[in-house]
């Protein structure tokens, strides 16, 4: 199965997204538990994991 139909079928879902220093600069940016990420470290997240899939697939 190659990895874009892995990202197809299953998708990609950070569980523990870092939050960011514009998330902490932002009001209602960040979740209610500490280290909660807002949409900054959400975006961060997934695009790192695709790029980072993007370089597997590419060997």
């Amino acid at each position: 199965m190659d990895v874009k139909d892995v990202m197809r079928r299953y998708g990609l879902y950070p569980e523990h997204p870092r939050a960011l220093d514009y998330d902490r600069e932002h009001p209602g940016g960040i979740g209610k538990n500490p280290g909660d990420a807002g949409y900054t470290g959400w975006t961060y997240n997934v695009a790192y994991a695709k790029a980072m899939m993007q370089a597997v697939a590419s060997l």
